[in-house]
């Protein structure tokens, strides 16, 4: 498709020179410009060629390309333009052929040939490459006082438009490789395939016979595309390779080592690591090297691929882990095969791997290697914090924060030369097979949940409470814990004075946003939790936000050693436990709250729970048949039956009740049924009007009615 652009581009200029004076003088020389620079109203190149009347081939090809309103824009062009009889001259059926919707691509190509950008006028022209919207040099030379476009010959100069110039050309051009002239050389029968370049030349005969006894042969001669680093014969003799003695599979392994998937352009090998058709890793920088053999000649193009000549055999490394012992990181090798890593090192990948030195383990304190080795999933923990998924070059390497192996987050910085997690990288891109290896000059021990709060500014005030309570030594224990922990406007919004509060409430404010175990935003789900000091706390989510005992969870899986931590905008109180919500309820909760103290049920309902209390407004109670309720009062054990009838030991929402729902777990023992009726639920026929107050030590649901247990 690029080839047949170029040619479109090339038929548009010579029309458009044609229409701006060419017909006064078909056989002026290229040295004799149009007298049309100082026009006060120059059109584009389109309008330049429309305005001639005779270059309705150009047209058409512009059109058929697509390429129409590319030359109608902004951007300013030079034009080498074959005239109608440029195209006329192209073998019979050719551009019918090229105007053909499947060769649109083509057609592009060629007309992008015959295209430079900017404007570049006649005095201006350099002999010598020039570099078109195609990607691929064309060449202008000068022979008798004629200039010439590859191999075209320039016979009008400078016709200007708006947009560009144009220069006239007496015959289409081709591009470069196109041994048949069908202007593809992209896979047709008739094109050379990156097997048949290689066998035409006589520096690549060791190449070609090693192809031969790999059996890779037809495999290079398919679609591919593909791009072959080729060595030359001295290469090869260099490197000391035996086609006589070689192991079949070792010489397939080497050769595939040199071939990726794909066509790419010298111009597009840019530094970085790219992955071998033998799944290997290699690395290309610039010259450009690759495996670090230098590219002697570049872009020899078949019709299934490229060619970039080399001047080594390039051998792929070995895994990762034999990489580490050959370049003397003992220590690390040693941790790895502890931790039983070394499998999933040499096997899976590509990894990126920050790796100590064994001065740098060296450099840990008195007994800490000692205690690591010893501890196998510790080990693990630190050993991948080193690590990252996929393969990263030193050049790809951008300061941020990155998800490593184990799951936590490190800071890669930039301070004058690259850190990681605070280390120094001093060697990098050291290649194996599956991984890249950046040297470290210290052991980074991932962070805890207390590291990761001291290192955010936003979390000062929770650590400064967490130091006052004497709680840090706590969450830097083994947990592991989750932590809902409010940024310092949540502390600064609810008023707490860490000069002032009680050092008791303290502790139980801040363990009230710890859970025991590692909850990750994608597992959090609405119900009832037990927070560390024992509480409940409420999980609500309204179908767009997440919220932990009221307040918004702002951010989420703050991955440290010892668990999570999501952010929050609130500091929570945990409640009061049962009886103290119903005595703070005022003038609704009343005759409940002396019925407990009368039944000396106080004790009961305050303590560790939880328990679910449906609970009688006053009103029910005053709704009793005259003297039940002074009865009740009178008899303890008979009243302790009716209230610990409205009671359930366990904690359950409105949400996880179904109509239907019965329990036999009553704190008495006893059967009781909730159903549902007119949209409402009821508790043993008593409607419940209110749900889900939450107390520390259980849920209150509000019924207006009293229940009696059945009779024995």
């Amino acid at each position: 498709m690029k080839n047949m652009t170029r040619l479109l581009i090339t038929l548009l200029a010579a029309g458009a020179l044609v229409a701006c004076g060419g017909g006064e003088d078909e056989n002026q020389n290229q040295n004799q410009p149009q007298e049309n620079h100082n026009q006060e109203e120059l059109v584009d190149l389109i309008a330049t060629a429309e305005a001639a009347g005779d270059f309705t081939t150009l047209l058409a090809a512009l059109d058929a390309a697509e390429l129409t309103g590319a030359l109608q824009g902004e951007d300013d062009f030079t034009v080498f333009a074959p005239t109608d009889s440029a195209f006329d001259a192209l073998p019979e059926g050719t551009l019918d052929s090229l105007l053909e919707p499947a060769n649109q691509e083509t057609l592009s190509e060629i007309l992008l040939f015959h295209v430079v950008a900017g404007t570049v006028l006649a005095e201006d022209v350099e002999l010598g490459e020039v570099e078109t919207l195609a990607g691929l040099d064309a060449e202008i030379t000068s022979e008798g006082g004629n200039l010439f476009y590859a191999g075209a010959q320039i016979t009008v100069t400078d016709v200007m438009a708006s947009n560009g110039v144009i220069h006239v050309l007496d015959a289409v051009a081709l591009p470069p490789e196109d041994e048949n002239g069908d202007g593809d050389n992209d896979g047709d029968p008739e094109d050379p395939t990156i097997v048949d370049l290689v066998a035409d030349n006589d520096d690549f005969s060791t190449l070609v016979a090693a192809l031969t006894q790999a059996g890779l042969v037809d495999t290079l001669s398919g679609d591919g595309p593909f791009t072959v680093f080729a060595p030359t014969n001295q290469a090869f003799e260099g490197a000391g390779i035996d086609l006589d003695s070689i192991d079949d599979d070792v010489l397939i392994d080497v050769l595939t080592y040199h071939v990726l998937d794909g066509d790419i352009r010298a111009a597009d090998l840019s530094p970085g690591i790219v992955t071998a058709l033998n799944g290997a890793l290699a690395l290309i920088e610039e010259g450009p090297t690759y495996a670090g053999a230098t590219s002697a000649d570049t872009d020899i193009v078949g019709s299934n691929g490229v060619i970039h000549v080399i001047d080594e055999v390039v051998m792929p490394a070995d895994d990762i882990v034999q990489v580490a012992t050959d370049n003397g990181f003992d220590t690390l090798v040693t941790a790895v095969t502890e931790a039983g890593l070394a499998d999933a090192l040499r096997d899976d990948g590509p990894f990126t791997v920050f790796a100590p030195t064994d001065d740098a383990f060296d450099d840990l304190p008195e007994g800490a290697l000692d205690d690591l080795l010893a501890d196998t999933d510790a080990l693990q923990q630190v050993l991948l914090y080193h690590a990252l998924e996929g393969a990263i070059s030193s050049y790809d390497v951008q300061p941020g924060s990155f998800t490593t192996a184990s799951g936590i987050n490190v800071e890669i910085a930039d301070d004058g030369g690259l850190t990681y997690g605070g280390a120094t990288i001093s060697v990098t891109n050291v290649m194996a097979r599956n991984s890249v290896i950046h040297v470290i000059d210290s052991v980074v021990l991932p962070p805890t949940i207390v590291d990761l709060a001291v290192a955010t500014d936003d979390f000062s005030t929770l650590v400064a409470a967490l130091t006052q309570a004497d709680l840090v030594d706590v969450l830097i224990g083994d947990g592991p814990f989750t932590v809902f922990a409010p940024t310092n406007q949540a502390f600064a919004d609810a008023g707490i004075d860490l000069d002032t509060i009680d050092a008791d409430l303290l502790v139980d404010v801040l363990t009230y946003h710890v859970l025991e175990g590692q909850v990750m935003a994608a597992e959090v789900s609405p119900g009832l939790v037990q927070a560390l000091n024992g509480a409940l706390a409420l999980i609500e989510d309204d179908g767009a936000e997440l919220f932990y005992a009221g307040a918004e969870i702002t951010g989420t899986d703050i991955l440290g050693t010892n668990g999570v931590i999501h952010v929050i905008d609130e500091v929570v109180m945990p409640a009061d436990d049962i009886v103290d919500t119903a005595i703070g309820v005022e003038d609704e909760f009343d005759t409940l709250v002396d019925a407990v103290i009368a039944a000396e049920l106080v004790d009961t309902l305050r303590g560790e729970g939880p328990f679910t209390v449906f609970a009688p407004t006053d009103a029910a109670f005053d709704a009793l048949p005259a003297g039940a309720l002074d009865d009740l009062l009178a008899d303890q054990d008979a009243l302790a039956n009716v209230l610990l009838f409205h009671v359930l030991p366990q904690a359950v929402l409105a949400a996880d009740v179904t109509p239907g729902f019965v329990t036999t777990a009553t704190a008495d023992g006893l059967d009781a049924e909730i159903t549902a009726s007119g949209g409402s639920l009821f508790y043993e026929g008593a409607e419940i009007v209110i749900t889900d107050v939450i107390a520390r030590n259980g849920v209150i649901h509000v019924i207006d009615a009293v229940v009696l247990p059945p009779e024995d």
